[in-house]
């Protein structure tokens, strides 16, 4: 497959690119979607977003995708949670 990259952008389609593509479509009515993209020291798993879901202040977490990309160092890390307010109604 083809992949036609903006001119300032540099995509060589090498081992250490990595393209993340999410489909905000996808994200219920009444949730937010944080997108989170950070480096982590190879090896050290213990930094990792969180993994499973949880309640934080009110607020619900849960976690939706995570990619982890090990073939350059520091390692590319990108998450994908949905955020929701259980007490908040979603617009009409």
């Amino acid at each position: 497959m083809a992949f036609h990259s903006h001119p300032q952008i540099k995509f060589s389609g090498a081992k250490a690119d990595s393209l993340i593509t999410v489909d905000l479509r996808t994200v219920p009515v009444g949730v937010y979607a944080n997108i989170g993209v950070g480096l982590l020291e190879p090896g050290n798993v213990s930094a990792l977003p969180i993994i499973g879901p949880i309640e934080v202040e009110g607020m619900a977490i849960s976690p939706q995708q995570l990619h982890l990309s090990t073939a350059a160092e520091p390692w590319l890390v990108v998450s994908v949670h949905w955020i929701s307010n259980p007490g908040d109604e979603p617009a009409a």
